[in-house]
C-alpha cells in the first residue's frame, strides 16, 4: 500500500489522526493520479456521495472508470450502477474527461 494511499485511508477513518474529509481527499487524490486503483475508487464514492467533496455525477463515473480498468471490480460494478441513473449527455462527458485526464496524466492506468 501506497503511503499516499495509506494517509488518505487514516484521514477518511479517523485511524490514529483527527477524520479530515478534505484531507483524506487531497491524499487519495495523489495515490490515485499514480494509479492506484483503490484510491481511484475511494475518490469515486467521495465524489459519488459527496463526502469531502462537493457531490457530482460525472467525476465519479471517470474515477470507477479508472479503478476499474486498472483491476478494481467494485469500481466496475458501481460505475455500471451510476451509469443507470445517468443521461447519454452526461456519460458522453464521463468519457471524454477521462481521456483528457489520461492524455494530461498517462499515470492513471496504473504502472
Amino acid at each position: 500500500m501506497s503511503l499516499q494511499r495509506q494517509l488518505g485511508r487514516m484521514y477518511y477513518n479517523g485511524d490514529s489522526v483527527p477524520q479530515d474529509y478534505k484531507k483524506a481527499f487531497a491524499w487519495c487524490t495523489k495515490a490515485a493520479e499514480q494509479g492506484d486503483s483503490e484510491s481511484q475508487y475511494k475518490l469515486g464514492r467521495m465524489y459519488d456521495r459527496g463526502v469531502g467533496v462537493l457531490q457530482d455525477q460525472i467525476k465519479p463515473h471517470v474515477w470507477y472508470s479508472f479503478a476499474g480498468a486498472n483491476g478494481n471490480e467494485t469500481g466496475i460494478t458501481y460505475r455500471d450502477r451510476l451509469a443507470k441513473k445517468m443521461t447519454s449527455d452526461q456519460i458522453a462527458e464521463a468519457q471524454k474527461m477521462a481521456r483528457e485526464m489520461v492524455e494530461a496524466n498517462p499515470k492513471l492506468m496504473g504502472e
